[in-house]
């Protein structure tokens, strides 16, 4: 049963030994000893734009996993038709304030600026643990 407000979505999430690419300098690492700061949250945008944000959040971009971003997903609810949810995972908070100075970061925020109406909301926080690994 799904708590009232809240969509059920299915994200692929990797065993906990799972080898991933690592940033440059790190070599090859297990998933749970990256994974280390959260950033979630919402992006209001203008009426009728929400997809537009989607399209530019969603658009690949290898730079991301070299800065170390181990999970950027983005998405939506149809009872909030103005909203971008978004869920990023990040070996470090630097690693993530550092991706902002990447020239394709800063183009796809400059490319959804105009489409945002100014609400945005979220916490980030340093990742503790989890169930789905040891």
């Amino acid at each position: 049963m799904d708590a009232p407000g809240f969509e059920r979505v299915r994200l692929r999430v990797l065993g906990p030994d799972a080898a991933i690419a690592a940033p440059p300098g790190v070599g090859r690492c297990r998933y749970r000893d990256l994974m280390t700061f959260a950033n979630v949250g919402t992006l209001g945008t203008k009426p009728g734009k929400r997809d537009e944000v989607v399209a530019i959040l969603t658009r690949r971009n290898p730079q991301l996993g070299e800065a170390g971003c181990l999970l950027y997903e983005v998405g939506v609810n149809d009872d909030e038709p103005d909203t971008v949810f978004v869920a990023e995972l990040w070996t470090s908070a630097e690693a993530h304030r550092a991706s902002l100075q990447l020239d394709s970061v800063r183009a796809a925020i400059a490319e959804a600026m105009p489409l945002l109406s100014g609400e945005m909301g979220g916490r980030q926080f340093s990742v503790v643990g989890s169930p789905l690994r040891d």
